[in-house]
């Protein structure tokens, strides 16, 4: 009796619910056909698709529909819809420009960039008379960016271009300022909590000879490099080194350093870009000596193969003494790109080029691919990033060209290969000089600290971008 009953609630229930054609879940009065009040949670597998479906795909970070044929991101694409004009707040994935309503003309805004997961920081190192300041912007879940704290050092005074360089990684940030403390230089750590930043350490020259310390910076988790590519082993030469930080304890860092291959070399800028991955860590020397044309600029690799000792494991050179080879480099994993921004195949060309080199079985790294910049005086390569999506290379880093490009490369197979190139039609002659670019997954930012501001301004300003 209680089956029959069972059985009759049931096959009343069913033509109840297709009578009413609408589902409520955390709601009995739905409104549409399906009305959910609260959370939905996408995933992905691997059962064929029909059309109408909606997925995540984890790679590209993005949420895609089935048209019947193929899977669509939400997300517009970067060829078809990039650079929109100043003031346009778009939508998820859009690409916006951004500055400081209060930037002026001089503030470099945009001069070093850095992005890491939801957050990203923008150093204006020539704010205040070259005091400095940096601003640090959050993404909501929508994918706008908002401005979450603009820090100051710890020890501001006029000239110490605070801002210099900048690198976040998870809730640390470092920051150089390369002429401040009498141009011996410094850095300062900040930690986040919640969105409230504050000053971790203030971290200065270990001796009177290691000048214009913070021109490059670069934090991986618990270890962060601090460059100083004018200043001295031991005084006397302007060989630079590389500080190694080991992050320990509230406050605490162990040391090491970083020296150059070879301590005769004179003015190469032993640290002028520093980039850190896991163990792996690569210092550019990009300024040979055109007497001696003895390194061919180079990049120079090194393992730490326990807490701060570190081994060289190979020295990477440019193809002439005047590439410029190093001028910027960003690891990644097992993938390295290096810009080398006056290597042009012609006398004062200086198109620029940019060397991809992955990490081999052997653990020595091998160049993979080499693009070439597309215009004379482009200096393509000025700079360069990594992560574990895309690779992107910044151009017509001169003045010479109106308008300013990126190249977002992408790896397919074994191949590298040009996933897609930006220009930025917003830029004049004087005002295209990208400086900047750091990636993070699909997102990326390029900075142009001599660009039109939002407020009208040669302040500066960055562009937010997601590559799909």
């Amino acid at each position: 009796m209680a089956r029959i009953l069972c059985t009759l609630w049931l096959t009343g229930l069913i033509p109840l619910l297709i009578w009413s054609q609408k589902v409520g879940i955390n709601t009995d009065t739905p409104v549409e056909a399906l009305d959910v009040n609260g959370k939905i949670k996408v995933g992905n597998d691997n059962t064929p698709s029909t059309t109408g479906s909606i997925r995540f795909n984890p790679e590209t970070k993005d949420f895609e529909g089935f048209d019947g044929s193929d899977w669509v991101p939400f997300t517009p694409d970067p060829r078809e819809t990039f650079w929109p004009q100043p003031g346009f707040l778009g939508s998820i994935g859009s690409h916006v420009p951004f500055s400081p309503t209060d930037v002026s003309q001089g503030d470099g805004f945009g001069y070093s960039v850095d992005i890491s997961g939801n957050l990203a920081v923008i150093g204006s190192p020539f704010h205040n008379g070259n005091t400095g300041r940096v601003h640090v912007l959050a993404r909501s879940g929508s994918g706008f960016w908002y401005e979450e704290a603009v820090l100051t050092s710890s020890v501001p005074q006029y000239g110490d271009k605070f801002g210099y360089s900048v690198s976040i990684s998870g809730n640390r940030l470092v920051v150089g300022a390369p002429e401040g403390n009498s141009y011996f230089g410094y850095a300062v750590v900040f930690k986040r909590q919640f969105s409230s930043w504050s000053v971790e350490n203030t971290i200065y020259p270990t001796n009177n000879y290691h000048t214009r310390m913070g021109h490059d910076v670069d934090i991986d988790g618990d270890k962060m490099l601090i460059s100083a590519p004018y200043g001295n082993l031991s005084g006397g030469l302007n060989h630079g080194l590389v500080w190694t930080y080991t992050y320990t304890s509230p406050s605490i860092y162990s040391l090491g350093f970083l020296y150059p291959l070879n301590p005769s070399y004179i003015g190469n800028a032993f640290g002028h870009s520093v980039s850190r991955s896991g163990d792996q860590i690569v210092v550019s020397a990009p300024f040979s000596d055109p007497g001696t044309m003895v390194n061919l600029d180079s990049v120079i690799i090194f393992k730490e193969v326990s807490a701060n000792n570190f081994t060289r494991v190979q020295a990477l050179n440019g193809p002439t003494y005047d590439s410029e080879f190093g001028c910027s480099v960003s690891m990644l994993n097992n993938v390295l790109v290096i810009g080398a921004k006056k290597d042009d195949g012609a006398p004062l060309d200086d198109r620029g080029k940019v060397y991809m080199y992955e990490l081999q079985s052997t653990g020595i790294w091998g160049n993979t691919a080499i693009f070439a910049g597309r215009d004379a005086g482009g200096n393509y390569g000025q700079a360069v990033a990594a992560s574990n999506i895309n690779y992107i290379a910044a151009s017509q880093y001169t003045n010479s060209l109106p308008t300013p490009s990126i190249d977002v490369i992408r790896k397919t197979g074994t191949n590298f290969n040009t996933y897609v190139n930006i220009s930025d039609p917003m830029a004049t002659l004087g005002n295209n000089r990208i400086n900047d670019v750091s990636v993070s997954n699909a997102y990326f930012i390029v900075g142009i600290p001599e660009g039109i501001s939002e407020n009208g301004s040669p302040g500066g300003r960055v562009f937010f971008g997601k590559v799909r």
